[in-house]
């Protein structure tokens, strides 16, 4: 089993119940695996993230289904239900950096960008560790 889950190629699911969707369920939606989504009952902050290696790109999926989910965050942004800060993120950080991060090493810092309701894509500004870490919080 680790083998298979260390070598899957993109139409391999990071979850088993993913692949079973993807083998046995007809392939006429769009099925989406975000990697994290994080909410602050502090803020309401609600973040949905998705982290790729350094320049690659979202799946076609995902480049039609988040927007879809940032408008819904902008709907719960009218009605009170999430604060301004919530929205849909892709980070651009490599799992190799993520790993030198983890061991306390130097690392590069990630980037961030920002999927929009139109399906546009915004970079937002770069953060040191500690700003970083904060965002990820939800606190700002």
């Amino acid at each position: 089993m680790y083998e298979f889950w260390q070598h899957r190629n993109r139409h391999v699911s990071s979850s088993v119940f993913g692949q079973y969707v993807h083998e046995r369920v007809r392939p006429d939606f769009d099925s989406v695996d975000i990697d994290l989504l994080n909410r602050a009952a502090s803020t309401a902050i609600l973040r949905f993230l998705e982290q790729k290696e350094s320049g690659q790109n979202l799946k076609d999926s995902q480049v039609r289904c988040f927007p879809v989910i940032a408008r819904l965050i902008e709907l719960g942004l009218e009605q009170g239900v999430v604060a301004q800060g919530s929205g849909v993120f892709k980070i651009d950080w490599s799992d190799d950096e993520i790993m030198k991060a983890l061991r306390g090493k130097r690392c590069a810092t990630p980037q961030r960008f920002q999927i929009m309701a139109d399906g546009t894509v915004e970079q937002l500004p770069e953060l040191h560790a500690t700003e970083f870490h904060d965002w990820l919080r939800c606190r700002t």
